[in-house]
């Protein structure tokens, strides 16, 4: 039972494997012009960019958020320190 389970998964690896950059089914190359693709291309940079962008945003705000907490963390060992001396 387990080893046919094995058996199946590594078959569908392989079979990834095997069909990784492939843009058609009959793995033939294909001359890819015309304004579809030059849009779909345009697109997916578009769309990279905008993650990318997002990407940095999120990390701005978390260091921001981090630099904050540890600024109050500071000052809560600080008044914890005047309060006991």
């Amino acid at each position: 039972m387990f080893c046919v389970h094995l058996l199946e998964q590594l078959a569908v690896q392989e079979e990834k494997k095997k069909n990784t950059g492939q843009l058609n089914g009959d793995g033939l190359p294909r001359f890819l012009s015309g304004n579809n693709f030059y849009n779909h291309v345009v697109e997916h940079q578009n769309a990279c960019e905008t993650e990318k962008a997002t990407q940095e945003d999120h990390h701005k705000r978390k260091d921001a958020y981090s630099e904050l907490v540890t600024e109050e963390a500071y000052h809560d060992v600080m008044c914890l320190w005047k309060e006991e001396s």
